[in-house]
């Protein structure tokens, strides 16, 4: 008779234990191929705080006046009065075509004029 032969560990075992192993072994294997659930990571959107305005100094000079704003002053109340049925925008549309035409001579006193109230 030849020597008895020991089983290898491939070979299936019998018996209820063997049963329970082999089961225990396959939900590990399937569990373990399945493929995990992907996560939706919404990105970080970074809110930033609002900035805090600093307070301006009162009694700091102020800047002075354009010359064209002393211009629009003076002759916005005459044009005004030559045509009340035209709009703010067409007013300053005017103002300004008036404001180009006008020589450096013209100009002088609202020049002045806005740097007298600079201060």
């Amino acid at each position: 008779m030849p020597p008895k032969e020991k089983k290898e560990a491939g070979v299936k075992a019998k018996g209820k234990a063997a049963a329970k192993t082999a089961t225990k072994v396959t939900k590990a294997v399937a569990k373990a191929t399945k493929a995990a659930p992907v996560k939706k990571v919404e990105p970080k959107v970074e809110v930033k705080a609002p900035k805090k305005r600093v307070k301006k100094d009162e009694n700091a000079p102020k800047k002075a006046m354009p010359p064209f704003f002393c211009y629009q002053g003076a002759r916005r109340a005459g044009l005004k009065a030559e045509k009340p049925e035209a709009a703010n925008p067409e007013l300053i549309k005017i103002l300004a075509q008036e404001w180009k035409a006008l020589t450096d001579e013209q100009k002088k006193p609202f020049i002045e004029q806005g740097e007298r109230n600079k201060l």
